[in-house]
Formats: structure tokens, C-alpha cells, sequence
């Protein structure tokens, strides 16, 4: 099996608040490309849920935009397929944390 590889996989929020995230990524060299999956998984802590696939079929652009989030911490990687199925190992994996702002801390002084 040809090994496929990423260079790096970037993150670029659309807004600061925004519900979207644009995942871009360095294109796959290898000849018999056929298009790559996104994953992504929610972010507790410093632990990872189960990563699921957000594309049902394969991409073939080198940018992915991940709509309908909430305010929560995710993580997304990319895997390239080539032509007989097989994927690559993982991509880099990136991360968007929770966007809000924490509330205000109230003075316990009496």
C-alpha cells in the first residue's frame, strides 16, 4: 500500500464566534489520489471522544468547511484515499476550543 502524506493540516475560523471552521490542507502527491475524509471529534479535557467521519464521500478540494457547531471543543484530522481505498496515515490534528468568553469573576470579599 502507498503511504500518503500530509505536510500540515491548517485551521482557519471563519469568525471568532462563528459556527463554521474552514479546514485547509496541503494536497497528496501521490499520482493515484482519489479524494480525502475529515474526522472529527469532540474535545473534553485534555481527552478526545470517538472520532467519527463528517464526509460521507470522499473530497477531492484541499479545503473542507465544517458548518452547524456549537460552542464546544472539537478536533478534526484528515486522511487522503487513493484509487484502490486505502488511506493514509492521519493528518495533523487541529483544534477549536470553546469560543466563549468565561464569566465575570464576582469579588468574594465581604
Amino acid at each position: 500500500m502507498k503511504r500518503l502524506f500530509f505536510l500540515l493540516l491548517l485551521l482557519f475560523p471563519v469568525l471568532c464566534f462563528a459556527a463554521d471552521v474552514t479546514l485547509q490542507w496541503d494536497a497528496s502527491v501521490e499520482p493515484d489520489l482519489a479524494g480525502y475524509y475529515v474526522y472529527q471529534a469532540d474535545r473534553i479535557g485534555d481527552k478526545t471522544t470517538a472520532w467519527q467521519r463528517i464526509t460521507p464521500d470522499l473530497v477531492v478540494e484541499t479545503t473542507f468547511i465544517v458548518t452547524g457547531l456549537d460552542d464546544a471543543n472539537y478536533a478534526w484530522l484528515v486522511t487522503a484515499v487513493d484509487t484502490k481505498g486505502n488511506q493514509s496515515f492521519v493528518s495533523n490534528m487541529v483544534e477549536r476550543y470553546d469560543q466563549i468568553a468565561p464569566a465575570a469573576v464576582k469579588n468574594l470579599r465581604k
